[in-house]
């Protein structure tokens, strides 16, 4: 998530220095708005700081803070998308367990869809709570309920925890983290990322940017259906 709210304001941000850069008139009333707003005055003429964006002179960076503010922004709202939903607490039976990985929560579509999120229809989330429970979580809202998951249901789960993740699993037992680790095929780094930026239209008076979550492994039921 950090990876993708940096980029999305390193995107947004070069494209800003590009359009500001079109011309001097358009650099001059940035300027002027800038010392206006601030009240520090710029000692660097409007045609130099084109030419120094031009020449790749000027390189943004990326602090935390839009992270941190995202977080905390979008943190309510989650949480009441969560509550709106419906709840299953999976009990693990006494011979197995879930496991946890980097990534809080694992989000897996209805099988043959290409759209990931939340909302989109048939979705399942998953929440591992502890070694032997698991919240699923899926919408609408009808109830909340607890469910004893069988053995197959708690390994496809754990696969797709463990697909969902980017850098570890974990779990009490070795020799169960490493049959997981085969039959998710997490054992090197995704080489996907998980959200794909690209541009639509770009001209010197603006321009439309797209992205995309991408698709992950997921694994289902032998009938088709989200465990």
């Amino acid at each position: 998530m950090r990876e993708y709210v940096s980029k999305l304001h390193e995107q947004a941000l070069t494209e800003m220095m590009r359009l500001t850069s079109v011309n001097e008139a358009r650099m001059q009333s940035a300027i002027d708005n800038y010392e206006e707003d601030t009240g520090n005055k710029i000692d660097v003429s409007a045609k130099t700081m084109i030419e120094a964006i031009r020449r790749g002179g000027i390189r943004l960076v990326i602090t935390e803070t839009p992270f941190l503010r995202y977080i905390f922004d979008i943190a309510k709202k989650i949480a009441d998308d969560i509550i709106s939903a419906s709840w299953e607490v999976l009990r693990a039976p006494a011979d197995a367990g879930f496991i946890l990985c980097d990534a809080p929560v694992t989000v897996v579509p209805v099988r043959g869809t290409r759209q990931v999120g939340f909302h989109v229809p048939g979705t399942v989330t998953y929440i591992p709570l502890a070694r032997g429970h698991c919240l699923r979580v899926t919408r609408p809202y009808r109830r909340l309920r607890y469910r004893t998951a069988d053995l197959q249901m708690v390994e496809l789960i754990n696969q797709n925890i463990a697909a969902n993740s980017d850098r570890f699993i974990m779990g009490p037992i070795r020799e169960e983290l490493q049959t997981i680790v085969g039959r998710s095929g997490c054992m090197a780094p995704n080489r996907i990322k998980r959200a794909a930026f690209f541009e639509l239209e770009k001209t010197d008076d603006g321009s439309l940017q797209g992205f995309q979550m991408n698709h992950r492994t997921y694994f289902y039921l032998p009938n088709g259906r989200t465990p």
